[in-house]
């Protein structure tokens, strides 16, 4: 449908190359239909990108490299961002219910640590993920950061 529908035309007039990039839209399709729901096939596409990602870029060369909490354990970078630093989703519900919050302040720990100049955490207000729209709190591990390691910005009203 992807292919023979609208993306397809449009794939061929952006790309010199179309035809391989078809045939990687076929692939990815095909790869996708594995899987029964998006969770299990992100699972997978981040288990592959931690196989594959070893390299690294020259000193010289400007890259962004995204990864999750989980993956950055023993790397270093000028600027990090983390997004979704929210109770909820750090930690996540489940280890709330579970009793399993101290993993995730380790994460969260490790994850701040691997910035060597520059750490951006931002917290989302709202989510729309689970049980429709609802509101989302700072995570609780902010709390027990000293406010002299941090400044708070708002950029609730502010457009991209």
């Amino acid at each position: 449908v992807c292919v023979e529908g609208w993306y397809g035309s449009h794939i061929k007039t952006l790309f010199p190359d179309w035809k391989d990039r078809e045939q990687d839209l076929i692939s990815l399709i095909g790869f996708a239909a594995k899987f029964e729901d998006l969770g299990d096939l992100v699972a997978q596409v981040i288990l592959l990108n931690g196989e594959t990602s070893d390299k690294k870029p020259e000193p010289e060369q400007d890259t962004l490299r995204l990864t999750t909490i989980h993956q950055s354990k023993g790397l270093e970078f000028p600027i990090v961002f983390l997004i979704g630093v929210a109770d909820g989703l750090l930690p996540l519900t489940r280890a709330i219910d579970e009793g399993d919050v101290e993993e995730e302040r380790r994460l969260l720990y490790v994850a701040c640590t691997r910035a060597e100049n520059t750490l951006y955490l931002f917290t989302p207000r709202f989510t729309t993920a689970g049980e429709g729209y609802r509101p989302l709190d700072p995570c609780r591990f902010l709390e027990e950061m000293s406010p002299d390691c941090y400044e708070l910005a708002d950029y609730t009203h502010r457009r991209f």
